[in-house]
């Protein structure tokens, strides 16, 4: 089983000052609030179901716990989620190392784990902390993975590849 790591905002829901709320995080002088009202669903954010078919699916965020959770039950995604970890526990955003020493710790999810970003802010912490991080390119501008229904498709090529032989997906 794969355990996944998948941040929120702009990876999950859409929100239409996300470029002020990035730069504040930059500054990380202070917590932010949003509306949950001025926020919608990304289009593959069902795909979580399938995900967590696959492994255990944590969520990282900048929001509080509690605004985190309100917005995966809006959208009834919460019974795919194991936990959410947020900066508010850790004291420093998902832009500093610290961050994701703490999710290790708390979450016993190994080196090696896949990081879930739309987000560039948190990338270069993930990485050297030993995350395998896939940027979902949600606006086509960079890689080659522009949403969730694409990562299940290539874990669970991998999937199949690696563990069942052909015999076995012959017999099928």
């Amino acid at each position: 089983m794969t355990d996944f790591v998948i941040t929120l905002l702009n990876t999950l829901i859409k929100i239409d000052n996300i470029n002020d709320i990035i730069n504040q995080i930059k500054n990380a002088d202070k917590y932010f609030e949003i509306n949950v009202n001025n926020i919608s669903a990304t289009d593959d954010i069902y795909y979580l179901e399938e995900l967590s078919y696959k492994g255990r699916i944590f969520i990282a965020t900048n929001l509080s716990t509690k605004k985190a959770y309100e917005i995966l039950n809006k959208y009834n995604v919460d019974a795919f989620i194991t936990r959410v970890i947020s900066a508010e526990d850790v004291k420093v955003f998902t832009n500093n190392i610290k961050f994701f020493e703490h999710l290790y710790k708390i979450t016993n999810v190994k080196r090696g784990t896949y990081f879930i970003t739309a987000n560039e802010l948190s990338i270069e912490a993930a990485r050297l902390t030993g995350f395998r991080v896939i940027y979902l390119s949600r606006e086509g501008k960079k890689g080659n993975i522009r949403s969730l229904k694409e990562v299940v498709e290539v874990n669970s090529k991998q999937y199949i590849d690696g563990k069942i032989s052909d015999s076995a997906l012959r017999c099928s």
